[in-house]
Order: structure tokens, then C-alpha cells, then sequence
């Protein structure tokens, strides 16, 4: 019926997919990529395809004959500047705060630690939203750098928060091995995948819950910098090869609740790993 109609309006479409990452099957991509070849429209009819992806990672999932028949062309857009931050934040400013309300440095503040955090748009105009609330609660009649800053801190720990909250089964549970890694096996230091993995092994084995592969947890691990919970340096270990030293960014504790707030893990709120066992482990 839809190729039917294509053909019968003489109509060529272009398709955009927003946030294409999440397209769950993509035999969609294969059909309309291919209905040339199957005749399924007019010699001079076409189909493109636009897919937006904020990871590089999708292209990489693709089945190889899709990935083939899309004959794709990849067009990297790099995240705003400071400059261009402070020009979007500009035009916004006047439709959201009377004359003279932001004081100078406050907009070129939001940008600047926006620019710093993946160059987000939509993270410079709430951290300058928030900045303006944090104004109001303490009676300012100006919005200054120093809102900024307060309102920063929050705006980490609101979306670190969220993120947390909205995360799948498997994610909370890789996550809570870090943090219980960073307070039962190395606190106040670098934790090491490896080392994750081993206490991930253990909470298994608490919980009698089938384990993910190294691989697995440690894709996650890398997702959780991307979210901004946690940073992590790629350091040479020798012949022991190349490890990630991870280090929380904000309070693990708070990320630790918001995941007991899910009843699934409430049980591991008694949790206590043998140091010793874990440590024997060994990881491949």
C-alpha cells in the first residue's frame, strides 16, 4: 500500500529518523535502501534516508547488508564552542528575563561550562534557567556568575540523578558494582574495570543472577562517563595491557539511593563482599 501509493502520487520521499540509535530492527533500513533494486517504485522515484545519532556507535550495529545496500555518507557535526553557545544563549535571554536582569559574564559562564560538557545547547540554556531560579529562592534582583555556579553543581546532580533513575535492569546493577568497588575495594582511589567486574562477579553470585561478559560491563562503564556520572583515564598497565582508571564525578552515595529506590536492589543494601575471595579472582 505505501509503495503503491508512492508510485501512484509520484512521489520520491525523504525519510529522517531522530535519534535513529533507537530503531529497534533495521530491516526498515534495508527495504526502503533496496526498493529500487526491487522495483518496488518508478525508475526516477527515490528514497532517502537521514538518520541523526548523538553516539558515532550506531553505524557500527548495522547488519553488514544493511550498512552495504544504505551506500551511507557520514556527516559529523562537532558540539557549539563557547562563542556560538553564548550567541544562542543571547537570543534567548531577551524572551525569557526582563532588561538588565543577567549580569555581564553570567551568559558567557553558562557557555563556558557548557562547552566544557560536550558543547550541549540544551544544557547552557537550563543551567542559565536554573541560575535564574537559584537568583529568586535567594532574593536577587540580578542574575550573577555566582548563580551560575550554584545552579551547576545541582544541574550534575539532577540529571546524574535521572539518568539513574531511568536506567534498564542491567545498567543499575553494573553501576551499583562500581560504586560498591569505589567503598569496599578501593576508596578514595582509581577503580579499575577489572576490579569492577570482580565485585559485579560477586553481587552475582549474592543476588543469583546470571552474569554479563567483561566486555558487557565494560561497555557500560565507558557509557557511564558519556552520562557525566563518572570520569576515566586510559592508563598503560605493561604487559597487563591498557586499563581504565575510573573516579566518580559527584556523591556515588546519591546514585546509590536513587537505585534502592528501585526494589529490585533493596536487597543488596546488606551487601558485604569477602575482600580477600574477590581480590584471588581472576579476570579475562
Amino acid at each position: 500500500m505505501f509503495y503503491s501509493y508512492l508510485i501512484k502520487q509520484g512521489y520520491s520521499l525523504t525519510i529522517i529518523f531522530d535519534e535513529i540509535d533507537f530503531l529497534k530492527d533495521d530491516n526498515v533500513l534495508y527495504n526502503f535502501s533496496r526498493s529500487g533494486e526491487f522495483k518496488e517504485l518508478n525508475e526516477r522515484q527515490f528514497i532517502h534516508i537521514i538518520g541523526i545519532s548523538n553516539t558515532g556507535e550506531f553505524v557500527n550495529s548495522l547488519d553488514p547488508r544493511v550498512d552495504y545496500s544504505m551506500q551511507r555518507e557520514i556527516i559529523v557535526f562537532p558540539p557549539y564552542n563557547k562563542k556560538q553557545l553564548i550567541d544562542i544563549l543571547n537570543m534567548r535571554i531577551p524572551l525569557a528575563f526582563y532588561p538588565g536582569v543577567i549580569c555581564e559574564g553570567t551568559a558567557e559562564l553558562c557557555a563556558e561550562e557548557s562547552a566544557k560538557d560536550e558543547g550541549d545547547a540544551r544544557r547552557a540554556i537550563f543551567l542559565l534557567q536554573s541560575a535564574g531560579n537559584f537568583a529568586i529562592k535567594t532574593d536577587c534582583t540580578k542574575v550573577q556568575p555566582g548563580h551560575v555556579m550554584m545552579a551547576s553543581q545541582k544541574v550534575k546532580e539532577d540529571i546524574s540523578l535521572q539518568f539513574v533513575l531511568n536506567m534498564p535492569f542491567h545498567e543499575k546493577f553494573a553501576l551499583l558494582a562500581m560504586i560498591n568497588t569505589e567503598k569496599y575495594l578501593k576508596k578514595g582511589k582509581f577503580i579499575a574495570t577489572g576490579d569492577v567486574y570482580r565485585i559485579y562477579h560477586d553481587m552475582c553470585r549474592f543476588a543469583e543472577e546470571g552474569p554479563l561478559s567483561l566486555a558487557a560491563i565494560s561497555q557500560k562503564v565507558a557509557k557511564f562517563r558519556m552520562m557525566g556520572i563518572s570520569n576515566a583515564n586510559v592508563s598503560s598497565r605493561g604487559r597487563g595491557g591498557l586499563t581504565s582508571e575510573i573516579v566518580f564525578i559527584g556523591d556515588p552515595d546519591i546514585l546509590a539511593n536513587a537505585i534502592y529506590r528501585d526494589g529490585a536492589f533493596v536487597k543488596f543494601m546488606t551487601y558485604n563482599p569477602d575482600i580477600r575471595k574477590i581480590c584471588s579472582v581472576q579476570v579475562w
